[in-house]
C-alpha cells in the first residue's frame, strides 16, 4: 500500500491564507443586515405625469388670486368688483412699467397653473395704453424682446428684428411677412403669413392683469411649434 505523500509548505501556506482571508471577510460583512426596498427607496425616481387643471376651475383659482391682488383691505365696493370672465393672472404692478417700457414676465396659462409661458407686457402709444403680446415671433420663434415699435394706419405695431416682419399689437395682425429680397424672398415661398398672439389687459387698483384664455400650449417653445406657420404644400 501506498503512502499518501505529505503537503508542500507552499500549499499549506496558502490554505492558511485563503482561511484567513474568508474569516476576515465573514467578520466585516456577516453582520450587516441585507439591503432592503425600502432602504433604496429615496434613490427612486417617479414620473408622473403633467397634471392638467381643468378649464373652469383654472379660471376660478385665477380670478381670486386676481382679486386678492387687485382688492386690498379697505378698498371698499370698488375692490369687490368682479374680473371679467377670462383667465386673468396678475402680471406687474402699474407704476412698474413707465412708458415707453416693455417688460418680460412670465404667466400661469390654462394648461399651466404654475405659470411658464413668456410674454411681452409694453405701454405705448400717445395714450399710453398697455398691450400684451407673445414673447416669441410666429416665424422662427425669435425673441421680441428687442423688436422695434412702430405705428402704421392700422394701429401700434411691434418689428420683428431678424426678419422684419411687422406685427399690429392690438390684434395681432401681420402687417409685413418677410419683407424684401433675398433669403425673405425664398422664405416667402414656402412660408404662409402668420398673426402674433396677443392678450386682453386691465389695469386695475394700480396692477396689471393679462387675460391668458387664448394661451393653449403649456409653453413656449411648444406654443411655437405648435402654431408656427406650416410650409405651402404641407398640411
Amino acid at each position: 500500500e501506498t503512502a499518501p505523500m505529505p503537503a508542500t509548505r507552499p500549499a499549506l501556506v496558502l490554505t492558511a491564507l485563503a482561511a484567513a482571508a474568508c474569516v476576515l471577510f465573514v467578520s466585516l460583512h456577516g453582520s450587516r443586515p441585507q439591503p432592503t426596498l425600502q432602504a433604496f427607496q429615496p434613490s427612486i425616481r417617479v414620473q408622473r405625469p403633467c397634471m392638467r387643471m381643468s378649464g373652469p376651475l383654472s379660471r376660478v383659482h385665477t380670478r381670486t388670486r386676481a382679486m386678492d391682488a387687485a382688492s386690498p383691505a379697505g378698498s371698499g365696493d370698488e375692490g369687490e368688483k368682479e374680473m371679467p370672465p377670462g383667465f386673468w393672472e396678475y402680471a406687474l404692478r402699474e407704476p412698474d412699467l413707465g412708458r415707453g417700457a416693455r417688460r418680460i414676465i412670465q404667466v400661469a396659462t390654462p394648461f399651466a397653473p404654475q405659470g411658464g409661458k413668456k410674454i411681452i407686457v409694453a405701454r405705448v402709444g400717445k395714450e399710453g395704453n398697455v398691450f400684451a403680446f407673445d414673447y416669441m415671433c410666429p416665424h422662427l420663434g425669435v425673441s421680441l424682446a428687442d423688436g422695434k415699435f412702430g405705428v402704421t394706419k392700422e394701429g401700434l405695431t411691434i418689428e420683428c428684428s431678424q426678419h422684419k416682419s411687422v406685427f399690429n399689437i392690438e390684434n395681432g395682425k401681420c402687417e409685413e411677412w418677410l419683407p424684401g429680397g433675398g433669403w425673405n424672398t425664398l422664405q416667402r415661398m414656402v412660408t404662409p403669413a402668420c398673426n402674433l398672439l396677443t392678450y386682453p389687459t386691465l389695469v386695475r387698483d394700480g396692477n396689471i392683469f393679462v387675460d391668458m384664455s387664448k394661451a393653449k400650449i403649456r409653453g413656449n417653445f411648444e406654443d411655437w411649434v405648435e402654431d408656427r406657420p406650416k410650409m405651402k404644400g404641407r398640411k
